[in-house]
């Protein structure tokens, strides 16, 4: 059985975000100079984001995009890394790279995969971000290996957390002060590795489940029919966010 670990900041502070930026920045600058490669590199849940984001920065900075897709259903980080070490060759050719992949086979502690199953009957018990050190530790390894291989090439870096699909169910089933703990300390957790490692953090989880976390993405319209997946207008409001998360690695602005 594939596993699903649901992916994803508020869509009003993004395009807040976005309209700020592009008052502030001004026109891109000299460092982007021909067709820039995206690397998106995800599980399921960020399919349809890359074509909406690729989009936005030729928008923005004016020049072709290539997108290079690395998603894959049930990706996991520790696959993501090994996927990054088979194919250095790539990420040394790639300006953008969004980054995610959940914590199975990370060393997180067991018992967190009861919060991913949609049909979870039983409490994994409170996790903290400690709980979640090494999973920290391999973004911040994959994020150390991309810009090694960049070799200080202008690389914008951006990495993203994880969306709640189905907050409802947790509350339904009384999991919900539990398996919040997870969400809320996997996001803790990829927010510090983001910030170690010299990427910018975009959270799935602000966007989908919104600025206390607590809002059902499928009642937003942002799941598709089976309330898992992004819909095209969730995958646009995570396409928001990343954009107005800006481009200064690439324009020097």
């Amino acid at each position: 059985m594939r596993r699903h670990w649901w992916c994803v900041g508020i869509l009003s502070l993004a395009l807040s975000a976005t309209a700020c930026r592009i008052s502030g920045d001004g026109p891109p600058g000299t460092l982007v100079t021909g067709p820039v490669n995206l690397l998106y590199i995800s599980d399921s849940s960020g399919w349809g984001v890359a074509e909406i984001y690729s989009s936005l920065i030729q928008k923005w900075l004016g020049v072709p995009v290539n997108v290079i897709d690395w998603r894959e259903g049930g990706l996991s980080l520790k696959d993501a890394v090994a996927h990054i070490d088979r194919d250095l060759a790539t990420i040394a050719a790639a300006d953008i790279v969004v980054l995610e992949g959940n914590p199975y086979g990370s060393g997180v502690r067991e018992g967190f995969g009861e919060c991913m199953n949609k049909f979870a009957t039983k409490s994994p018990g409170p996790y903290t971000v400690q709980d979640f050190a090494p999973y920290q530790a391999l973004m911040e390894q994959a994020l150390a290996k991309i810009t090694t291989a960049r070799a200080g090439k202008p690389t914008a870096i951006r990495v993203t957390d994880i969306y709640n699909a189905a907050p409802d169910m947790w509350v339904k089933l009384g999991l919900d002060a539990d398996c919040r703990s997870i969400w809320d300390a996997q996001h803790e957790a990829i927010s510090q590795a983001a910030a170690t490692g010299g990427a910018r953090f975009v959270s799935a989880y602000d966007v989908f489940n919104g600025p206390n976390h607590d809002q059902s993405p499928g009642k937003k319209g942002y799941l598709t029919s089976d309330g898992i997946h992004p819909s095209s207008i969730g995958a646009d409001a995570m396409a928001v966010a990343l954009d107005a998360a800006g481009y200064a690695e690439l324009t020097g602005k």
